[in-house]
């Protein structure tokens, strides 16, 4: 079933032109352009799933201990979204994934699940860099140096 999924996948990204890569026999890396930044997505196929994740969104790397209202802001901002959740890895890095049913899955569907993608992960970038502008906490994105 894996591979069956896999290879489906694969086929939607070769339709919609998008260079891709794979990572032993579930893995699928790939990523688009927006208007500011570049998104990295990472597709993993298990047994009765599919999980699409734009990971890192923002790669933090702090200590959480000394940042609570970081991950405080982040969990809001988790609740007021639809269909995404936002994650953050043992590193640090905040990230926001979308799952679906193996069964489900369609081009239609996989090209719903991208748009959703896109559009969450450009406002929800937007609406870090603001949160972390209100607290406080200095960053350089651009070099990937945070203080």
């Amino acid at each position: 079933m894996i591979d069956q999924v896999k290879s489906e996948l694969e086929c939607y990204l070769r339709q919609y032109g998008w260079s891709y890569y794979t990572e032993g026999k579930s893995v699928i890396r790939s990523g688009w352009q927006g208007s500011e930044r570049s998104y990295p997505l990472l597709i993993e196929v298990c047994e009765t799933w599919v999980s699409m994740k734009v990971q890192p969104l923002l790669a933090l790397n702090i200590d959480w201990e000394t940042w609570p209202e970081i991950a405080v802001k982040i969990l809001q901002l988790n609740d007021a979204t639809s269909f995404v959740k936002l994650v953050i890895d043992p590193e640090g890095k905040v990230g926001i994934t979308l799952e679906i049913l193996n069964s489900s899955l369609s081009g239609e569907i996989f090209n719903n699940m991208l748009g959703i993608l896109g559009y969450y992960a450009d406002m929800v970038f937007e609406e870090l860099l603001e949160m972390l502008d209100q607290v406080g906490f200095s960053y350089c994105e651009s070099l990937d140096i945070l203080t």
